[in-house]
């Protein structure tokens, strides 16, 4: 443990171990719901067209941000992918992909998991989250 002489000190020693809790609990998100986008994808069933798999790889995990006092970091779906338009059939947008997936359709057909709420469900919601959070400030002795 390092010597701390000064608050200034104290202060760059906890924003150091909030942000690895923050950067801890933004990867158990980015897993759990990239497990969900997988088995999406694994559902698949009869296959009624060919998949790209642009939305396979479009959660993204953002850097952790220090901004004064207030640490954050965000794991979404690539923004560029929200906005990239599919090349064939009806001219998708990734924004309408997602919001298929999430109601549970592939393409608007069958049913299957919803990719984010089921996640969400599964960590506990916002709550469940920051219990996460708190574990991981725990592991940094906070």
């Amino acid at each position: 443990m390092p010597t701390v002489t000064n608050m200034a000190q104290l202060e760059a020693l906890i924003m150091s171990k909030v942000s690895i809790a923050v950067a801890k609990t933004r990867d158990d998100v980015h897993e759990v719901i990239q497990a969900y986008i997988d088995n999406y994808y694994a559902e698949y069933s009869p296959k009624v067209y060919a998949r790209l798999y642009h939305f396979a790889d479009s959660l993204v995990k953002l850097d952790v941000r220090v901004s004064g006092t207030s640490v954050s970091a965000e794991v979404k779906i690539d923004e560029g992918y929200l906005n990239y338009t599919y090349p064939r059939g009806e001219q998708l947008t990734g924004l309408q992909v997602v919001e298929y997936a999430d109601a549970g359709t592939h393409g608007g057909w069958g049913t299957g998991t919803r990719f984010w709420t089921e996640a969400l469900n599964l960590m506990g919601g916002e709550e469940g989250i920051k219990e996460w959070l708190i574990a991981h400030l725990k592991e940094q002795g906070l």
